[in-house]
């Protein structure tokens, strides 16, 4: 515990939290904040005689500080649009998704119609989307929906032609274009592929000013303080950069920008709350539509295995850049023959850091070693633990005793942080807690986390992920992100939720006074 003696002078920068209870604050009830930064923490006297003339004081009243939650991965723009687009999320026929496609157009008479949600597993067998179904609903407008894992999307007539998309382009690499039996495209798009929509979703981005703010004012009103935006393109990030200087976002943004093949270009410099720290790759697909690259096959689709998105060659020849300057590399990689792949070339590259794995979904024993020697940051999304219930028939009850298996993770010594790839699953940091310590089964579960590590997984397991060691703890030191619950204990806040959270301050600056929120806005 520190004491700062007091610089006897006003100072309206200055806020002293007196009398709770700080999580990680190493038996300290107070702590004085001075601009952006924590810069004493101890008892209430201490901290009182700390305080410079004038600092504002607020009386905690025995109730619990936190670190401010970090969600490590998050698809930014797509989120964007997911919340303010066509909600798919739980339809269980073709006709649903058209009747909710009719009404949206109805609303927003004009411009890209785009949605998200969709989910053919809960579909009668055979069963999706396709471009007909789209065209029929709405032939004047492109339209564009994302199935709900984003590693396919459907598209209709006008939307493909905006795409770039005909009986003659053939599929890239790493992504395929789905066909009718006349050949024609049917529609649907599938991993790389899916980039060739990118101008269609910057259009409809551009289209929503004020989309991506309400957003962040969500995500901020359950605690969260810092996001990590993965896969962001230039564009997207020169967007957000113009909007965070209109006026200040209310959470920090840490962008992983989109690796092509090639030498990566420089970094874009920060804006605000807007950085920029390293590159992402995508190395396979998802489990849901069976693209995630298995050393073994599926088992119920015994000739497919998935299929990696890049060569190995060109991955390391694209990373070494960067693993040479110091630059953070994130390599996504669910199937375990993805996840084989990204630690050779990590290895390749004399294991960089910081570096980071998103998902290991299929995280096999005999590749736990090599993930611990590789040093990096596994990013989890215990939301994944429950929404996978097709698991077992996936990839057969053997195999799926080794997928989101956090707990074998976190007990061979893996640095875990927690997300919630949202729009996949909601970005909200409690529901993610309480995936992750749910136990399943009256025996040992290895997908479970203890309550205290699915904490340190949004907070300081947040933090390594980002390469920021301000973030994430209370401290000397640490950025001044905090987060006061209405309960004693985090534990209360873990089974609560977004209704324990009674204040936030993003960098000294309170940007959730209860007094000014509904409770609409706190809960939505």
């Amino acid at each position: 515990m520190g004491e700062r003696k007091s610089i006897g002078m006003s100072s309206t920068e200055a806020t002293a939290f007196l009398g709770g209870r700080l999580v990680g604050g190493g038996g300290a009830d107070s702590l004085l904040v001075e601009g952006d930064r924590v810069v004493a923490m101890g008892s209430r006297s201490r901290i009182l005689r700390s305080s410079p003339v004038g600092a504002a004081r607020i009386e905690l009243g025995g109730r619990c500080l936190l670190p401010g939650l970090i969600d490590a991965h998050v698809h930014l723009r797509e989120s964007v649009l997911a919340a303010s687009g066509i909600d798919l999320r739980g339809v269980r026929r073709s006709t649903e998704i058209e009747d909710r496609l009719l009404r949206y157009a109805e609303l927003h008479p004009s411009g890209p119609l785009v949605g998200s949600g969709w989910d053919d597993t809960l579909l009668a067998p055979g069963e999706r989307p396709d471009r007909e179904l789209l065209d029929r609903a709405v032939p004047d407008r492109p339209v564009l929906l994302d199935r709900i894992c984003g590693h396919v999307t459907v598209l209709n007539s006008l939307a493909l032609e905006a795409a770039g998309v005909d009986r003659g382009t053939r599929s890239a690499a790493g992504g395929r274009i789905g066909r009718t039996r006349a050949g024609d495209p049917d529609g649907l798009l599938y991993d790389r592929e899916v980039g060739r929509t990118n101008g269609l979703r910057r259009a409809a981005l551009r289209s929503r000013p004020e989309a991506t703010r309400r957003l962040l004012d969500a995500w901020s009103a359950r605690g969260l303080t810092t996001v990590g935006a993965m896969y962001v393109d230039r564009a997207e990030y020169a967007h957000l950069a113009d909007l965070g200087r209109r006026r200040p976002w209310p959470l920090a943004i840490r962008a992983y920008l989109r690796l092509d093949p090639g030498t990566p270009p420089p970094l874009p410099p920060p804006a605000n709350e807007l950085r920029a720290v390293g590159f992402k790759a995508i190395l396979d697909g998802s489990l849901g539509v069976r693209t995630a690259w298995l050393e073994r096959p599926y088992a119920d689709a015994p000739g497919a295995r998935g299929y990696g998105l890049w060569s190995e060659a060109a991955l390391r020849e694209a990373l070494e850049p960067a693993a040479r300057g110091g630059r953070a590399i994130a390599l996504h990689a669910i199937g375990d023959r993805a996840l084989g792949q990204a630690l050779r070339v990590l290895e390749s590259l004399g294991w960089p850091a910081p570096s980071r794995i998103e998902h290991a979904s299929v995280s096999p024993a005999a590749l736990l070693p090599r993930i611990v020697r590789s040093g990096a940051t596994v990013v989890i999304q215990p939301g994944f633990r429950t929404s996978d219930r097709w698991l077992v028939d996936r990839l057969g009850r053997r195999r799926s005793g080794w997928t989101h298996a956090y707990g074998r993770l976190a007990a061979a010594g893996v640095p875990l942080a927690g997300s919630s790839d949202s729009p996949v699953e909601p970005a909200d940091p409690w529901a993610g807690m309480r995936a992750a310590t749910v136990r399943r089964g009256s025996g040992p579960d290895p997908r479970r986390l203890t309550p205290t590590q699915a904490l340190r997984a949004y907070t300081a397991g947040g933090s390594r992920a980002l390469a920021d060691p301000t973030l994430g703890r209370l401290g000397i030191g640490a950025a001044a992100d905090l987060l006061l619950l209405a309960e004693t204990g985090p534990w209360d806040g873990i089974r609560r939720g977004t209704g324990s959270v009674r204040g936030v301050w993003k960098s000294g600056r309170r940007v959730l006074p209860p007094a000014t929120r509904s409770r609409a806005e706190v809960d939505n």
